[in-house]
């Protein structure tokens, strides 16, 4: 099997360009993967694959010779490349956000600065209605995507131009089968490497500068508003323990960087800013406990908290979408919107109980080995291909038998409006040599 794959690389700072270098190792081990790219990327993190430089555009007829496309389309502008090959050659859309309001708006309102684009796009989406409610937002009304993302994903026109989807929860995947009922969708678990850390907990704090005395509670992982590091940061002052370190590692908008400003102090929160992948591997291993908050959710789910719980460690995180699939005793789930004092309550009870943090980290450690395996991910991504190439066998065939089954019964007097006859009889014959439905 051949693929052509699209997708942010290292050293990108995106969490695909990560999900990438842990799955192509073994989706080149398993078939012949060349990698397209419009940002050099570093080789020495990747298989030893052939690396071209589409520079956003590339004529659809150099794809042909190969089984599949594949795009991974997510919310940074790091898609933008790969979302424009995917309209000019359909292929294999990896779907790593459901909702792609917020990267449309930023692709439209700001890279293209093109309001009527945009108010296209809520047409194309929604039609008239979608349109005006554009037209509303740009006359200086409430983001559409800050009120209701699930509602107005924006997502269609991806969907429309994809041979098949690959996203990582049912919640996804059942929201896809609303819109596009007959479109191929495939639930594969995020691939994620459990990587042993670089020194025990004591090295690792002494490295990093985190006091030993300390308890760390940790948010890991792009800082997006959705995640509520804000409200994190003020539960945790409710508990008023002079023993505890926030711990905040990924990059964050300057909207949640004044919050840390305003609500902690160096005593309190210690944020790192962006760090490498050892780094960030180092930091899931020395805390003690992970808060990881979705809400609103964009269907998305979280590689931060699956290395998190592969390190053993218990992780509090939203009730919904990907993250409500979480099994029962592997993390600590509470309501999509909790209130700070519940939060609060949350946090004091996994501190004050040892056991159950010891408990709670060895369930999701064994469930991320046993499920996340990068191995099976590129697995499912070969069988799928495979697959949609049998449905695309089955329907060609049957759209052939059902002309030819038609112009015979035309000469035989059938008219129009016996369409049916024509359908099940081709059908038949189609059934005859395996490719029926």
């Amino acid at each position: 099997m051949k693929l052509a794959y699209f997708s942010p690389l290292p050293p990108q700072r995106t969490g695909v360009a990560d999900y990438s270098r842990e799955l192509l190792p073994e989706l080149a081990a398993r078939a012949e993967v060349d990698l397209w790219v419009d940002t050099p990327a570093a080789r020495e993190t990747l298989p030893d694959c052939r690396m071209f430089n589409y520079d956003g555009a590339l004529p659809p007829r150099v794809l042909g010779g190969y089984d599949a496309a594949i795009y991974h389309i997510g919310n940074s502008s790091a898609h933008r490349g790969i979302y424009r090959m995917l309209l000019q050659a359909p292929g294999v859309v990896v779907m790593h956000d459901f909702v792609l309001h917020h990267f449309f708006a930023a692709y439209y309102l700001e890279a293209q600065r093109s309001p009527a684009a945009y108010i296209e796009e809520m047409a194309y989406n929604y039609g008239a209605a979608g349109e005006e409610l554009a037209r509303q937002a740009l006359r200086g009304g409430r983001p559409i995507w800050e009120d209701d993302p699930l509602r107005y994903p924006l997502n269609h026109r991806v969907l429309d131009h994809a041979r098949g989807v690959i996203v990582h929860s049912e919640f996804t995947r059942g929201l896809i089968r609303q819109s596009h009922p007959h479109l191929p969708v495939l639930r594969v678990n995020l691939p994620v490497t459990v990587a042993t850390p670089s020194g025990d907990c004591a090295e690792l704090r002494r490295r990093y500068g985190i006091p030993a005395d300390k308890v760390v509670i940790g948010s890991l992982g792009f800082g997006s508003a959705a995640k509520r590091i804000g409200m994190v940061l003020r539960a945790i002052g409710e508990l008023d323990r002079g023993d505890i370190i926030y711990l905040v590692v990924g990059e964050l908008g300057e909207a949640l960087r004044r919050d840390l400003r305003r609500g902690g102090d160096d005593r309190l929160v210690h944020a790192t800013g962006y760090v490498g992948w050892e780094a960030f591997n180092d930091y899931c291993h020395l805390i003690d406990i992970g808060v990881d908050l979705r809400y609103p959710t964009m269907g998305e789910s979280s590689a931060s908290v699956c290395r998190i719980m592969g390190a053993g460690k218990p992780c509090v995180v939203s009730n919904v979408g990907w993250f409500a699939e979480i099994p029962d005793g592997c993390a600590i789930k509470l309501s999509p919107a909790p209130a700070e004092d519940a939060l609060a309550q949350c946090l004091s009870e996994l501190l004050a109980d040892a056991p159950l943090r010891r408990r709670i980290g060895a369930n999701a450690r064994k469930y991320i080995v046993e499920n996340h395996n990068p191995a099976h991910a590129a697995a499912a991504y070969v069988a799928f291909v495979e697959e949609l190439q049998a449905i695309e066998r089955g329907s060609s065939v049957r759209t052939a038998l059902t002309r030819t089954a038609g112009r015979a019964m035309a000469e035989i007097g059938v008219s129009a409006a016996d369409n049916h006859l024509v359908d099940a009889i081709a059908e038949r014959i189609a059934s005859l040599f395996g490719f029926s439905r």
